[in-house]
């Protein structure tokens, strides 16, 4: 198919015809029809009023949320250090019975190698009279 003239842009840049600006800004300050300036500073006032209610409750959570945390973390702190003491304690206690066991095992190997020590001496000694008697019988 063909293209037409009918079908085709044309812009002519140097038309004395010009389209309008864009509107200033300024229109968005002009009042509104139907809107007193009264009310719409009320409800600014308004929404500013809640927007500043809104932080504060967001604040005072974040307050609370921070003060409960810290609550949280030295409770817990608390708990461990509890927890550490009572195993210090039980520690403390499990060296006190290893060295009571430690001693009585040492003073029962002292016992017997005091034993052994004099069982030891007296046969000696009873090998020394025997020797002796011996000795003094042969002549």
């Amino acid at each position: 198919m063909e293209a037409t003239v009918d079908h085709v842009f044309e812009v002519d840049f140097k038309s004395p015809i010009k389209s309008p600006l864009p509107p200033d800004k300024v229109h968005l300050f002009s009042p509104l029809p139907g809107i007193s300036q009264e009310d719409l500073l009320t409800q600014f006032e308004r929404a500013s009023d809640l927007h500043e209610q809104f932080l504060k409750e967001r604040s005072g959570r974040g307050a609370k949320d921070v003060q409960r945390s810290r609550q949280v973390n030295e409770k817990s702190i608390i708990k461990q250090r509890e927890e550490l003491e009572e195993k210090k304690e039980e520690y403390k206690k499990q060296m006190e019975i290893k060295e009571k066991n430690r001693e009585k095992t040492l003073a029962e190997k002292r016992d017997k190698a005091a034993a052994k020590v004099s069982r030891s001496k007296e046969v000696a000694a009873r090998v020394k009279q025997e020797r002796r008697k011996s000795l003094e019988q042969e002549p």
